[in-house]
């Protein structure tokens, strides 16, 4: 009886860990995502766009300086 019940606070617990892992990776996806779009446009003579890369890194130096 109490093999099972930490076999299931064992098992809960990893579940646990899956789930926040899982939501992690959802968000770090999302983020890569975001920052692949960003990068990825170009004008029409196929030169990249130099305002959303500005934004882009004025964005990382912000969050540079609240760390």
């Amino acid at each position: 009886m109490i093999r099972q019940k930490k076999a299931a606070e064992a098992e809960a617990e990893r579940q646990k860990i899956q789930l926040e892992k899982e939501a992690r990776i959802k968000a770090y996806k999302k983020q890569r995502l975001e920052k692949t779009k960003v990068i990825s446009k170009r004008t029409q003579r196929g030169q990249p766009l130099m305002k959303d890369r500005m934004q882009l890194l004025l964005k990382q130096i912000e969050e540079m300086k609240r760390r």
